[in-house]
């Protein structure tokens, strides 16, 4: 019972962060919220998840829905998770090449983050 409430927490956990990701990628600048429009130069290409996606992860995080009372454990497709891994993986591309130098303390946490990105997307795309 335990290994399920903690695997729920991290399948919530994950999809908020993907809710939060597609929502920087939109194109639209907001006064509250930060995207990736608000980066000079940087041409966002806008959010990542379906609106059929997008509805879904909306009803399960803030919804009791049938669905979820009858398929507690259901099943998200991993393309969800690996649609956000393209837009970051630019985004952070262009961070390196136009805000941060090597000597930035940020350059090397970013850089190891796109570099396991990388690597993760190399594994997935040749299996």
């Amino acid at each position: 019972m335990q290994r399920a409430i903690f695997a729920n927490a991290c399948i919530e956990s994950t999809l908020v962060s993907l809710r939060i990701l597609n929502e920087f990628f939109t194109r639209e600048k907001t006064k509250d919220r930060i995207t990736a429009s608000h980066y000079p130069g940087y041409r966002t290409p806008g959010p990542f998840l379906s609106k059929p996606d997008l509805q879904r992860i909306n009803d399960h995080l803030a919804h009791l829905t049938w669905q979820r009372l009858t398929k507690p454990a259901a099943q998200w497709p991993h393309r969800l998770f690996l649609s956000a891994l393209i837009p970051c993986q630019h985004f952070l591309h262009y961070l390196l090449r136009e805000f941060l130098s090597p000597a930035d303390r940020e350059h090397a946490p970013i850089s190891q983050e796109l570099y396991a990105i990388e690597q993760f997307l190399q594994r997935v795309h040749m299996a």
